[in-house]
């Protein structure tokens, strides 16, 4: 997997998992846990007000991470929604649009988000995830389950990242955001970031699973 892992996580991810007795149900490993030895709650949302569903053609720039340095910094990258329903929109980067990414590309992660991928020909990601893990979040009520921001990801050090989610996102955006390093710019949505090198190929649709399934972890448990 070459999804972003912050470093910091990474000794406490491949420690010694705890084994769970009959009937019980742990997550990760000991240190992990004992990060918050509290029970969990849901995330809180979704809040009213919310802007309505995209349509194809309407412009944003989102805000992302900046990983060619680390920690990340914020970015903003100018965006057109190239799909969008009521259960996904997909926002190619402009600097992208038919340079690496074509609506054939656009096509097929709707195709995949919405009805079919290569293992489960009668169901996509979103229900698929939803059926295992639950369903996404939503910051407001009425956006799309999920949203996916696709654009050409930067690399580290020869470190090279396929996508990933972000917690602030599903945060009250915060002004002070946009002039303190020490804060990441919310885009108040349930979405997924994700690269757009081959994006409407069977791995990137991989991907694109992998990292709803860690959106809808999210919704179910924020910690």
């Amino acid at each position: 997997m070459r999804a972003f892992v912050p470093p910091a996580l990474m000794l406490l991810l491949f420690s010694a998992p705890v084994i769970a007795a009959p009937g019980q149900k742990l997550c990760g490993t000991a240190q992990l846990r004992q990060l918050h030895p509290v029970p969990t709650t849901p995330f809180h949302g979704p809040f009213p007000g919310g802007r309505g569903m995209p349509t194809v053609g309407d412009t944003q720039d989102f805000w992302t991470y900046d990983l060619s340095v680390m920690p990340p910094k914020n970015a903003q990258i100018p965006s057109t929604c190239r799909g969008a329903s009521e259960q996904v929109a997909v926002w190619i980067a402009d600097d992208q649009w038919e340079s690496k990414v074509t609506q054939a590309d656009v096509d097929a992660l709707m195709a995949a988000m919405q009805s079919a991928t290569p293992r489960a020909a009668e169901s996509g990601i979103v229900a698929n995830n939803e059926m295992l893990f639950g369903a996404p979040p939503q910051f407001h009520e009425g956006d799309p389950d999920v949203t996916l921001l696709v654009y050409d990801i930067a690399g580290y050090n020869g470190y090279v990242f396929d996508g990933f989610f972000r917690r602030e996102d599903l945060d009250p955006f915060n002004p002070a955001c946009a002039s303190n390093p020490m804060l990441y710019c919310s885009n108040e949505l349930a979405m997924v970031h994700v690269s757009s090198d081959n994006v409407g190929g069977d791995y990137m649709v991989g991907v694109v699973a992998h990292e709803a399934e860690h959106l809808a972890h999210f919704g179910q448990d924020p910690f």
